[in-house]
């Protein structure tokens, strides 16, 4: 059996954060056009334009919320460190088995959150969003 992991593109996609935000809290309000359709926990959303948010009064949840397709969905997050400091919001994708899922969210203010993925993970999300979509 081939090692699962190197079916992982490490940082397989990089969206930088349209519009400017910079404040204390780290990502809130950020538009981003993510050019691909991607997977957020048990949801699949598709390509397009999305406002990235961090929850208040929440342990590191960020929410995407695609206004044109009324298609919302969440991540629990831990904070993580780099030694990079982007000049804009970033969102940095994993792709797994042809999915790609988020990972990874940077703001100007240097605070930086991943959300956990392994290849367990990741098979249930992908069997959890096919089922949601059906319904």
């Amino acid at each position: 059996m081939k090692n699962m992991f190197g079916a992982i593109g490490v940082a397989a996609g990089t969206v930088l954060l349209a519009a400017g935000l910079a404040s204390a809290a780290g990502v809130n309000d950020a538009t981003v056009n993510v050019p691909f359709s991607f997977i957020v926990g048990e949801r699949e959303l598709p390509a397009g334009n999305y406002v990235v948010k961090e929850i208040a009064n929440t342990a590191g949840v960020v929410a995407l919320e695609n206004a044109d397709a009324h298609q919302y969905a969440t991540a629990l997050t831990i904070p993580s460190e780099t030694d990079e400091q982007p000049a804009a919001p970033v969102l940095v994708f994993q792709k797994f088995n042809d999915h790609y899922f988020l990972a990874h969210v940077s703001a100007p203010d240097g605070s930086t959150r991943d959300v956990v993925l392994t290849p367990a993970i990741m098979h249930r999300e992908i069997a959890e969003s096919a089922t949601h979509n059906a319904n």
